[in-house]
């Protein structure tokens, strides 16, 4: 299990036993914290690299759970930039073969 999903569990624990709403809220600023100061030990990014490619969908996890302090660092926006990048390097280099199949006599 990740911290992401220690955090989901808290939050439903929170929405089912509101009278632990306060100490829960704490463990869940605990969570994102933890996650934050772990990208923070990384020196290089080739460290941060590997912590994220460790558990493939820990990134794309942390924006779809919308923990906003893990993506923010910049490691996080880093990788972010560079799978943008490639995903439109990707998109540009099919591009002249589809306008070749698209426009080809049948």
């Amino acid at each position: 299990r990740t911290a992401f999903d220690v955090r989901k569990s808290i939050v439903e624990v929170v929405n089912v036993r509101g009278e632990f709403k306060t100490d829960l809220a704490a463990l869940i600023k605990t969570a994102d914290k933890f996650t934050f100061e772990l990208l923070n030990c990384c020196e290089l990014m080739s460290e941060a690299r590997l912590i994220l490619s460790l558990n493939a969908g820990l990134l794309e996890s942390a924006v779809v759970r919308k923990n906003k302090i893990f993506v923010s660092h910049p490691f996080s926006q880093q990788m972010i930039r560079e799978a943008w990048k490639m995903e439109l390097l990707h998109k540009r280099s099919y591009f002249p073969l589809a306008l070749k199949w698209i426009f080809s006599p049948l």
